[in-house]
């Protein structure tokens, strides 16, 4: 089941207190998105299992799985080779996330890729995992460089801030049901749908706050930061239906190329 859908779904379970009867789901996997430890959580008490999270991609299949003892995701080294590089190709060491991925699938035989770009964020463990798979495993896939937002510092430098900043700052806002955060030049949207649709007063503040908390620590001018309420966030019909969680519609500084 698509990560959008089970999310979605636990989410339905919650506000009808429906009970599922006679149904023992044993396993559920997370392809399509990044999954959070707050849709984990959730999606964990609707349905009482842990979720797998997958990452696949349309080029080289689903190709990665969680470990069972839910220490990240393996790469499956016998099917794809994945490289996690920076900017420039080079390689990114274990423990820092990278700027994109260098696939080169194994066993198309009718379309070959080779290092064959893919713009997601991976960060490789260094670690010994002890289900013993000799894959390495992947400590995080955290969506797509072409999210990532740069603000300016002090200097009017362009800062990159991981989208997980803002996932941080208000998956922590319970009055929260969903929420989307957009980078303009003249500065923050965020447009939120409240789980209490009739009292637009709660988290309000709280949503003002925390984002920007997390920017002002990273040594980041504040920017001025608007809050829209919605009853739904719409989903990218081109883009198989996905949530994007940060939306960047500012420059990359050096690129010219929006996110």
């Amino acid at each position: 089941m698509n990560l959008s859908y089970a999310f979605m779904k636990s989410q339905d379970l919650f506000r009808s207190s429906l009970k599922l009867i006679g149904l023992k789901m044993r396993e559920r996997w997370t392809p399509g998105e990044t999954c959070t430890g707050k849709m984990t959580a959730k999606i964990q008490r609707a349905w009482g299992i842990i979720p797998f999270n997958i990452y696949a991609s349309t080029e080289g299949g689903a190709f990665n799985i969680s470990c069972p003892f839910r220490r990240g995701i393996h790469a499956a080294e016998d099917l794809a080779i994945l490289e996690v590089v920076d900017r420039n190709n080079r390689p990114v060491p274990a423990g820092r996330p990278g700027s994109k991925v260098l696939l080169t699938n194994l066993f198309n035989y009718t379309q070959p890729l080779i290092r064959y770009e893919i713009s997601d964020i991976l960060t490789l463990s260094g670690e010994h995992c002890p289900c013993r798979r000799p894959f390495r495993p992947i400590a995080g896939a955290e969506g797509r460089y072409d999210d990532i937002p740069y603000f300016p510092d002090g200097r009017g430098r362009g800062v990159p801030i991981h989208p997980v900043h803002f996932t941080t700052a208000m998956g922590i806002i319970p009055d929260i049901k969903e929420c989307r955060v957009i980078h303009e030049p003249s500065g923050l949207t965020i447009k939120i749908v409240l789980r209490d649709a009739g009292d637009k007063t709660k988290g309000v503040d709280a949503v003002k706050v925390n984002p920007v908390a997390s920017l002002k620590i990273q040594g980041i001018e504040l920017p001025e930061t608007r809050v829209l309420f919605s009853d739904r966030l719409e989903r990218n019909p081109d883009a198989m239906g996905k949530f994007k969680f940060v939306e960047s519609r500012v420059k990359k500084p050096g690129t010219g190329a929006l996110s």
